[in-house]
């Protein structure tokens, strides 16, 4: 079985980009790349039809990125959440949510949606990512990577701040990939 990944991640600088954009897809024109979002040796385009409950989702193959700068974010807590699905039935490709941050001399933390298990199948299901940014990380970003031959959709991110009501509970829904 192949795995589709979505990570967050980083990348160097992050681009300047102050905070994610366009996570709703509501910017851009329809069978082109999303504003905010960029590719690197695959495809994703911006569709209206086969979308979830959004009237826009992005279906891509070989890999969709999308990175920013993580100092507003630094000392917080986020949830990083998204609708996803796969094309086509029995593929044998996954899908699976991680969050990722840049961490001095370029080395990554990654978070994963370890409570849910991989989206294999054409029904869209919500997968949600809990993760610390600790004061030292540079930068993060949103990237998609499909290791087979069939196309992963997204609808519906959703990246927001939260505030864990004790440790029990935050140190529950944090999963680190590694």
């Amino acid at each position: 079985m192949r795995t589709v990944l979505v990570v967050m991640l980083s990348a160097a600088a992050a681009l300047g980009q102050a905070g994610p954009v366009n996570l709703d897809f509501s910017a851009g024109e329809v069978g082109k790349v999303p504003p905010g979002w960029s590719t690197s040796g695959s495809s994703a385009e911006l569709r209206l039809d086969g979308c979830r409950a959004g009237h826009r989702c992005v279906a891509w193959t070989g890999r969709i990125s999308q990175q920013f700068d993580a100092s507003r974010y630094r000392g917080s807590v986020i949830k990083l959440s998204a609708w996803m699905r796969m094309e086509r039935p029995d593929s044998g490709v996954c899908s699976r949510l991680l969050f990722g941050a840049e961490r001095p001399k370029h080395t990554w933390t990654f978070y994963s949606s370890f409570r849910d298990p991989p989206v294999c199948s054409t029904d869209w299901r919500k997968l949600e990512v809990v993760a610390p940014i600790e004061d030292d990380v540079g930068a993060t970003g949103i990237f998609a990577e499909i290791g087979g031959q069939d196309r992963a959709w997204i609808e519906g991110i959703e990246f927001d701040r939260v505030v864990p009501t004790n440790s029990i509970e935050f140190n529950a829904q944090i999963g680190r990939a590694h």
